[in-house]
């Protein structure tokens, strides 16, 4: 039997939608990549907020971690900055590289929950997403292909 994620792995955007990353029921291990840039010209760092669950709206989902990217080319907005691989293991955890110049090194981070994500909690978020199964079809413009490039706020 393989092993397949429980829900949805997603950013938040900067309109606040969730950007669905690794999809419900994928089988893991996995790696996925997305490049995301800045919302703003000369804006000085990207916020990324790492969501669970199947909801549309990205605060409407389980706030899995944030993390601030620094230290990336200042330039106009739209321009690609960094890109992002998301690993999901088959034990439960999951990992995101982040590369900020092509060619350089790839820098990997833990996603570590902002608050513990209990039993209880998990068990919360797959029953919403089955309470709400309905309103959780995708509407055409939810999943971003591989190499989309998103632009994000500061934080």
């Amino acid at each position: 039997m393989t092993d397949v994620t429980k829900h949805s792995l997603g950013i938040a955007s900067g309109s606040g939608k969730t950007i669905v990353v690794v999809p419900k029921d994928t089988p893991l291990p996995v790696q996925r990549s997305l490049t995301v840039t800045t919302a703003k010209d000369e804006q000085y760092n990207i916020g990324l907020i790492i969501t669970l669950g199947e909801r549309p709206l990205a605060e409407e989902n389980f706030q899995l971690s944030r993390i601030r990217l620094e230290d990336f080319d200042f330039g106009s907005k739209g321009e690609a900055r960094v890109r992002l691989v998301f690993r999901g293991f088959a034990n439960g955890l999951w990992g995101v590289g982040v590369q900020y110049k092509e060619g350089a090194a790839e820098r990997q981070l833990s996603i570590i929950p902002s608050v513990g994500l209990s039993r209880t909690e998990l068990e919360k978020v797959q029953e919403k997403a089955m309470r709400y199964m309905e309103d959780n079809k995708p509407s055409g413009e939810a999943e971003p292909a591989q190499t989309e490039i998103i632009p994000l706020p500061a934080i």
